[in-house]
């Protein structure tokens, strides 16, 4: 009976240590619109996936984490979002339905415990 408690017993303690290992980073997103004919979009559903080493992650409905009018032509927008570590930025995967919009680039900072940023930029 002993032996099986200590089993059960040993089994939570590892279970709560698992736990308390996420590490959530807070991200900032700034998207930069290029200047042409038609080159942003009024489309409130611009959705943002980003593919990392650790994970993949997906924001929609992005323009509410945006003030203003988002995603205008030659116009810089700035956003952040929290999350569980991604990783190492390989890949970005943007879509707003029927709608286009077309970017100059992307770049994703990734702010670390001293408030100091990791960046990836995605030149379109």
């Amino acid at each position: 009976m002993l032996v099986c408690l200590t089993v059960v017993f040993a089994f939570f303690s590892i279970s709560a240590n698992a736990e308390e290992t996420i590490i959530h980073y807070n991200y900032r997103v700034t998207t930069k619109i290029c200047n042409g004919f038609q080159n942003g979009t009024n489309s409130n559903k611009v959705n943002f996936t980003f593919y990392g080493t650790e994970r993949t992650h997906k924001l929609t409905n992005v323009a509410k984490l945006i003030k203003g009018d988002a995603f205008e032509r030659n116009r810089t927008d700035t956003f952040e979002f929290s999350c569980e570590d991604i990783g190492q930025f390989y890949a970005i995967n943007v879509s707003c339905g029927t709608d286009a919009v077309k970017f100059e680039y992307i770049k994703i900072e990734r702010i670390t415990s001293k408030g100091q940023a990791e960046t990836a930029t995605f030149t379109i």
